[in-house]
C-alpha cells in the first residue's frame, strides 16, 4: 500500500512540478515602430505603434482556445531631480484577442468599440496597433523649461476561459509577451506668440 502510494506522490510531483514550457512556446516580442508626441495640438495627443515578432504562433495559440489581452499604458512624467519622476497623465488600453472558430476568423475588441475580424491575425493586428492616438490631457500642465517622458508599456496576458486541458493547470503563467517598454524624453518650450 505504501509503495503505491510513494508512486502516485511521485507521478504526480513529475507531471505538476517538473513541467517545463519550451523555449518557442510564446511570441518573442513587441516591436515598437513609432512613439511621437504632437504638443502643438490641445489635448496632447501620443502616436504610436507597435507589433509582434511572431503572429503565426500567437494565432496557433488562440485557434487551440487561447483568449488574449494586449495590454499599453501610456504615461505622461515630469522628471525630478531629487524625487521621483510625477505622473501628470496615464492612459491604459487593452485589446482582447480570441479566435471565433464558428466564422473562423480573429476578433480583436477595445472597449465598448464592435469588435474588428478578419481570417489572418498578422492583418488585423496590424491594421489596429500600426497607428494609435492616445490623447493625454490638456497642454497646459507643460509647464516651460521643464524635462518630461513619454513612457508607453505594453504586454501580452492569457485571460482566464474555459479550462484548456491541453496546458498545465498547476502554476500557470498567465504571461504571454513579458512588458516591454519604450520612452521618450523632452525639454517643453512654448512656441513664442505669432505677430
Amino acid at each position: 500500500m505504501m509503495t503505491l502510494l510513494r508512486r502516485a506522490l511521485i507521478i504526480f510531483a513529475v507531471l505538476t512540478l517538473g513541467y517545463v514550457p519550451s523555449a518557442g512556446a510564446s511570441p518573442q516580442d513587441i516591436v515598437f515602430h513609432e512613439l511621437t508626441l504632437d504638443s502643438k495640438t490641445n489635448p496632447l495627443t501620443v502616436n504610436l505603434g507597435f507589433g509582434l515578432t511572431n503572429y503565426p504562433l500567437l494565432a496557433d495559440m488562440l485557434r487551440n482556445g487561447a483568449r488574449a489581452e494586449l495590454q499599453c499604458t501610456v504615461s505622461l512624467q515630469r522628471k525630478r531631480l531629487f524625487w521621483t519622476d510625477e505622473t501628470l497623465a496615464e492612459k491604459k488600453l487593452a485589446y482582447r484577442l480570441r479566435y471565433d472558430p464558428l466564422t473562423r476568423e480573429f476578433l480583436v475588441e477595445s472597449g465598448d468599440r464592435p469588435p474588428m475580424r478578419h481570417k489572418n491575425l498578422e492583418p488585423l493586428l496590424k491594421k489596429r496597433l500600426e497607428k494609435i492616438q492616445v490623447r493625454l490631457g490638456a497642454k497646459a500642465m507643460l509647464e516651460p523649461e521643464n524635462s518630461y517622458v513619454v513612457r508607453v508599456v505594453a504586454g501580452l496576458r492569457h485571460l482566464p476561459g474555459l479550462l484548456n486541458l491541453a496546458s498545465s493547470v498547476f502554476f500557470k503563467n498567465e504571461t504571454i509577451i513579458p512588458d516591454t517598454s519604450i520612452a521618450m524624453s523632452f525639454d517643453y518650450e512654448p512656441l513664442p506668440p505669432a505677430p
